[in-house]
């Protein structure tokens, strides 16, 4: 959650701010690494806790927070929208389809 708002939000509010093509780039790739905790566990629900590197995603805490798991879509409908790779958008739906 956190790394989605402020690092790829922040880098999404860059590109819009200059139209410089580095932030969409480093966007997409922190996207494409956080992609694996959006998706979550086998019920859908988004992981808490997901290590960049190695794609893999837990929850640390025990449990996911309801506010967490359901406010990730914004930025990842903006990531695709910029990029034009419905996959981020696609696990967002997801996402909104169980908790809504």
């Amino acid at each position: 959650f956190e790394t989605t708002i402020r690092a790829l939000g922040g880098l999404l509010g860059a590109h819009a701010l200059t139209g410089d093509g580095i932030y969409v780039k480093r966007a997409k790739d922190l996207g494409q690494r956080l992609l694996p905790g959006l998706k979550g566990n086998a019920k859908g629900i988004p992981y808490s806790d997901i290590d960049v590197g190695r794609g893999v995603g837990g929850f640390r805490g025990g449990m996911a927070s309801t506010s967490e798991a359901t406010s990730l879509g914004p930025e990842n409908f903006a990531l695709s929208q910029i990029t034009g790779d419905p996959s981020f958008a696609k696990a967002a739906n997801s996402v909104n389809k169980l908790f809504h």
